[in-house]
């Protein structure tokens, strides 16, 4: 799993978005990318992605400090939260070994100052 980065213009003339290469068949599948006016003409998305254990999900976080979970299944994103702030680094989403819990890095708490690590739990459905 990878990110094809698409926050300037110019790389929004191909798709981008998180995308997933399967090395047993050799074929990419672009799970999709989110749209975020991040002013001035400039289209924010994806920045940062990772894969489930079970396969099932994949998680992003967004420019904006949004963390958006995919079924890989049915490729329905859902917003899991929103508003952390990304300084003084970025979210960093990574799945728990159940696949049930996402974990952060968040400065939602600090007003963007310091870090904090949040555990955000997937939908039961």
């Amino acid at each position: 799993m990878f990110l094809i980065m698409g926050h300037l213009p110019y790389l929004r003339e191909k798709p981008t978005g998180i995308a997933v290469v399967d090395l047993r068949t050799r074929q990419m599948k672009l799970l999709g990318q989110v749209e975020e006016d991040m002013g001035n003409g400039q289209q924010g998305g994806f920045w940062h992605c990772n894969g489930s254990p079970d396969g099932r999900w994949a998680v992003g976080d967004t420019f904006k400090g949004s963390i958006y979970v995919i079924n890989r299944e049915t490729g329905r994103h859902t917003l899991l939260t929103t508003g952390h702030r990304m300084r003084p680094d970025h979210t960093h989403p990574i799945f728990s070994r159940d696949s049930k819990r996402v974990l952060i890095q968040s400065g939602l708490l600090s007003g963007g100052k310091t870090l904090n690590l949040m555990v955000v739990a997937l939908p039961e459905n």
